[in-house]
């Protein structure tokens, strides 16, 4: 048995697959899915779309320590099956391209979904799960019953976000507009 072969544990098969059913273990605990069963391949489905999850869950201080024990697994693996290739190097430059990205993208000034939209009677058509993800997109409150919900998105129609009044926001964030 050659050296190399005991840094893989049995299921990544001497570097052919990833073995992350223990990072699956810890997001399923991580409460972000509400509840939703995930099986390990769905959970394999979603980790490479892991911007899909609502805002609010994305902020959730566990999941903000399970990202890093994802990116350390992903780095080690990667180090040990191509040992020779400089993985800081390519994190460097990835960061540099995530930055320039993140910098160009422009943020949302208004709901773009009200457009069509007459009332709140409207609003509340589009379903109570959109409604929340566009408050959760805006960076509003989105919790309360989906009536109150659709107000709320209702009465930002037209205005700029930033002009809300801080009631519109979680409220750590009130707090800090307020300020």
């Amino acid at each position: 048995m050659c050296i190399r072969d005991s840094e893989f544990t049995g299921e990544e098969g001497t570097g052919r697959f990833v073995d992350l059913h223990e990072l699956h273990a810890q997001f399923i605990n991580l409460k972000v899915l509400d509840g939703e069963p995930m099986d390990y391949l769905g959970f394999l489905d979603q980790l490479v779309r892991l911007e899909t999850l609502p805002a609010n869950r994305l902020g959730m201080k566990h999941y903000r320590e399970w990202v890093p024990r994802v990116q350390e697994y992903l780095e080690g693996f990667h180090s040990r099956v191509q040992p020779l290739q400089h993985v800081k190097k390519i994190m460097v430059k990835s960061e540099e391209e995530f930055a320039n990205a993140w910098k160009s993208q422009a943020k949302p000034k208004s709901c773009t979904l009200l457009e069509g939209c007459n009332s709140v009677a409207d609003v509340e058509s589009l379903g109570a799960d959109v409604v929340k993800q566009e408050l959760a997109t805006l960076g509003l409150k989105c919790g309360g019953a989906p009536q109150e919900r659709a107000e709320r998105l209702w009465l930002t129609k037209g205005v700029d976000i930033e002009a809300l009044d801080p009631s519109f926001f979680p409220k750590a964030k009130a707090k800090a507009k307020a300020k």
